[in-house]
């Protein structure tokens, strides 16, 4: 489930995860499968959703899948 910063929920994200212990430290990789009831905030009446995963101090953007 997705947890907005007002701590309330909107939507799910599934993701795949793996992980490469022999890799420099130990490395995770997170793939973004499926999204689903996200939060629309276009004031426009075009939702265009998108995901934003944050792990630590790095993120990545998702692309836009137009529905």
């Amino acid at each position: 489930k997705v947890q907005r910063p007002d701590g309330k929920f909107q939507g799910e994200l599934e993701v795949g995860l793996k992980f490469f212990p022999k890799v420099h430290h130990g490395a995770l990789e997170v793939h973004l499968l499926e999204a689903h009831g996200l939060l629309d905030t276009d004031t426009f009446g075009k939702s265009d959703p998108y995901a934003i995963v944050y792990c630590q101090k790095e993120f990545q953007k998702s692309i836009v899948i137009s529905g």
